[in-house]
């Protein structure tokens, strides 16, 4: 039994403080050992009265292989260092996108025009 809070009964910076850990958490297992949790939702993560964040129900893990590992670790590198052209060629390595790469028009979903309005803010 493991105490604790899911992240509808922390505060906002509790909440943004745990989604922070289990994404490294996340990374982490990804690009250093090829086994993930493969459904890390809120239900299946808390934090502890220590503040640290505890990941719940492992029935769904999943194996990564090393080419995945290899090009997730170079995308990371490619974001922080701002390169774009580096990040679309980790996309490519990865099979995450096409080669040539196919893209619809922004905003457009069939005929339909849509416009972007973010969910949430990362202070």
């Amino acid at each position: 039994f493991v105490k604790g809070s899911h992240l509808n009964a922390l505060s906002q910076k509790d909440g943004l403080a745990m989604t922070r850990m289990a994404v490294e958490a996340c990374t982490a297992s990804l690009v250093l050992t090829g086994f993930v949790h493969a459904d890390p939702h809120e239900g299946n993560l808390m934090l502890d009265e220590d503040g640290h964040v505890v990941f719940l129900d492992f029935g769904l893990m999943s194996d990564v292989e090393d080419t995945i590992m290899e090009a997730f670790a170079q995308g990371i590198q490619a974001c922080l260092a701002e390169d774009w052209t580096s990040l679309t060629n980790a996309f490519k390595s990865s099979g995450f996108i096409s080669n040539p790469i196919e893209w619809k028009l922004e905003g457009s979903i069939g005929d339909a025009t849509v416009e972007f309005e973010p969910v949430g803010v990362d202070p």
